[in-house]
């Protein structure tokens, strides 16, 4: 499998306009933490070529919401946390690409 570096949880407070802004997300993010699904979430956009290429780009939804994200969607697949948080769908090692970006 491939290995993603992810955002995860909330950003640092320096990425925010005020402490108070930073708590009030900080809050957010504990409340969708227990009770939402930890599902890695994902980026599709549409190459020259007309394929779709999806990526993942947030460790799962309570994350991306705290870091601001506004467009993306549960992966197809859920990766695995190094850490050991969350849940894991089957086996991340096997191939799932159908075909090769490039010239």
């Amino acid at each position: 499998g491939i290995t993603y570096l992810l955002p995860d949880e909330c950003p640092d407070i320096s990425e925010f306009s005020s402490e108070i802004e930073y708590k009030q997300r900080l809050d957010e993010y504990s409340r969708c933490y227990s009770s939402e699904k930890l599902w890695t979430q994902c980026v599709t956009d549409t190459l020259q070529s007309g394929k779709k290429l999806t990526v993942p780009v947030y460790t799962d939804y309570c994350s991306a919401i705290c870091h601001g994200g506004r467009r993306f969607q549960d992966c197809p697949y859920n990766g695995r946390r190094l850490d050991g948080r969350g849940s894991s769908s089957g086996n991340v090692e096997k191939p799932i690409s159908d075909s090769f970006l490039g010239r």
